[in-house]
């Protein structure tokens, strides 16, 4: 499974990249690593109370599950060290996510600090 953003590669120069985990309810680990079904070419990262957030990102649903999270805001996990970083510049760049991709049987995901070309 590796699904990318394909939309940076034409539109932005990437400045910084960080690797992060990413909490998932568990029908939404299920449908990545059966149906790699994600839309993350909107998403982009916030901050709430000092953590960064996925925002956007779209995990479709299977038949069976009625949840309505499909849009949830999803917690990225990062070292303090480069969550300070990245908070600093979340005001001047826009910083979005790259690809996402199993690693050791482990959901990843890739975040970019990007510039508009």
């Amino acid at each position: 499974m590796n699904i990318i953003n394909k939309i940076i590669k034409n539109q932005y120069y990437i400045t910084d990249r960080y690797l992060a985990g990413i909490v998932l309810k568990g029908w939404e680990v299920k449908n990545l690593k059966i149906y790699n079904s994600i839309d993350i070419k909107n998403s982009y990262i916030i901050n709430i109370k000092n953590e960064i957030f996925l925002k956007n990102s779209i995990i479709n649903e299977n038949k069976k599950n009625n949840n309505n999270d499909i849009k949830r805001n999803r917690k990225l996990l990062l070292k303090k060290k480069e969550i300070k970083i990245i908070l600093s510049k979340i005001k001047n760049f826009k910083i979005i996510p790259f690809n996402i991709f199993l690693k050791k049987n482990i959901i990843k995901i890739n975040i970019v600090v990007v510039i508009k070309k």
